[in-house]
């Protein structure tokens, strides 16, 4: 009942290991990918079997908060998981940036029992509106919660906030949203790390997260049927980036320099 496999117990090193997975898929037998994450340099490197090195920086698109929240929930036994009371019926609870994970399974189980004590299987919590169970949501960093059903085992399953919203048929958003990253100062390393190395290729491998927006993510998600059609505005000596939505498409998008846009399919016939 996870909301995104690809949240695992690390999601940051996940990201890394997800990128360089793809470019050993992509790579093949023409040469081999060397994870180097672990030190100051360059996330990967490449080495090519004609004698070519590349290197390259995983970015993900992710907001901190957010992703402190999930690595929390991940330190949990069950994660997403509370176990309530026998006969409290199982919950949906949907919260809001920055909520206290921890105090959330310390004491929703309570919350949950006043809930049904006072009659109330749905609360939707509204800034304005004060009340004890309103305030006590709030304090959970609750946004609304509702009984889905009486069965048991009897237990509520939190989620983490999403988005959502309008889907152009318009590609270059992907292309639109990679400008915005490496231009962003909180990912200007990103390019700025591998500069400084030489190297016949630079590759720059960025992963979607919850700072991306719906349009840009679903975009993501159909690279395979319609690839962008202009170039990112890359620093001179970038020659690949890689673009991959965070839940797990098979397909990743690929742009080189002088070639343009394609995407490099991860499936493998069964």
């Amino acid at each position: 009942m996870a909301e995104n496999d690809s949240y695992r117990r690390n999601p940051a090193r996940d990201v890394e290991a997800f990128a360089i997975s793809a470019l050993r898929f992509w790579i093949g037998d023409n040469g081999s990918v060397e994870d180097t994450s672990g030190g100051h340099g360059p996330d990967f490197s490449l080495a090519y079997a004609d004698g070519r090195r590349g290197i390259g920086e995983v970015g993900w698109h992710e907001d901190p908060t957010i992703q402190e929240m999930w690595a929390r929930t991940f330190r949990a036994h069950h994660h997403q998981q509370i176990d309530l009371a026998v006969g409290l019926g199982q919950w949906s609870v949907q919260l809001v940036r920055g909520a206290h994970i921890g105090r959330l399974y310390t004491e929703l189980p309570e919350f949950v029992g006043k809930l049904v004590a006072h009659g109330c299987l749905r609360l939707e919590v509204h800034q304005s509106w004060r009340s004890e169970l309103a305030d006590t949501a709030r304090g959970l960093g609750i946004d609304h919660i509702d009984q889905v059903t009486r069965d048991e085992p009897s237990v509520a399953i939190f989620f983490l906030p999403g988005s959502g919203g309008a889907i152009t048929s318009d590609s270059d958003v992907i292309t639109d949203w990679v400008d915005s990253v490496l231009a962003d100062p909180s990912y200007r390393d990103t390019t700025e790390k591998i500069l400084r190395v030489q190297a016949d290729e630079r590759h720059v491998f960025l992963m979607s997260g919850t700072l991306t927006s719906f349009d840009v993510d679903q975009n993501l998600q159909r690279i395979n049927t319609r690839t962008p059609s202009r170039a990112p505005a890359v620093p001179a000596g970038i020659t690949h980036v890689w673009v991959v939505s965070r839940f797990g498409e098979p397909n990743v998008g690929l742009w080189t320099v002088g070639q343009g846009w394609s995407f490099v399919s991860l499936r493998t016939e069964q």
